[in-house]
């Protein structure tokens, strides 16, 4: 392994569950794209530090337990039960347009997916309109509505569904 490679896999932070390493960090120092590490460890520094009073009704989902949910909406049950969504008054999942579960990490867009228990609809907040990730953000509001009550259809605009 050359010394750049090693060095870009160098760790910099241990934070919650996240590991960030030397490589994550850079991507935050140029036009660069944000990966699953950056915002996997912003959704725990937001629910450790900024939202730790409200641990038990506001959810954040990052990218890789998304895209679970996403592939395996024959399993949800299992996978679904721990989370504990009908208890949530705010759900946040992190959504990309990986269609390859081969893929670890693909991608190119990420979006983000809320659902609100108190206008009980889920709201898709997308920064490139016409990217796939509203049919990602569809196909997984409708594996996830089972768990969740009544939630209203999708709307256009922040592309509420």
């Amino acid at each position: 392994m050359s010394r750049e490679i090693q060095a870009r896999n160098d760790k910099v932070l241990s934070y919650g569950d996240n590991l960030l390493r030397r490589g994550d960090v850079e991507l935050l120092q140029g036009p660069h794209w944000l990966n699953d590490q950056i915002i996997t460890f912003y959704f725990d520094y937001l629910r450790l530090e900024r939202l730790a009073k409200e641990h038990d009704s506001v959810l954040f989902v990052g990218g890789a337990m998304t895209f679970l949910l996403n592939q395996l909406a024959g399993a949800l049950p299992d996978i679904v039960a721990p989370l504990k969504l009908a208890t949530r008054k705010l759900v946040l999942f992190a959504v990309n347009n990986n269609p390859d579960c081969t893929m670890a990490e693909g991608g190119s867009h990420w979006s983000l997916l809320v659902y609100g228990r108190t206008h009980d609809r889920f709201c898709h907040y997308d920064s490139s309109p016409g990217s796939n990730n509203l049919l990602v953000a569809r196909q997984l509001t409708v594996a996830l509505r089972p768990f969740l009550g009544y939630v209203l259809d999708l709307a256009q605009r922040a592309s509420c569904l």
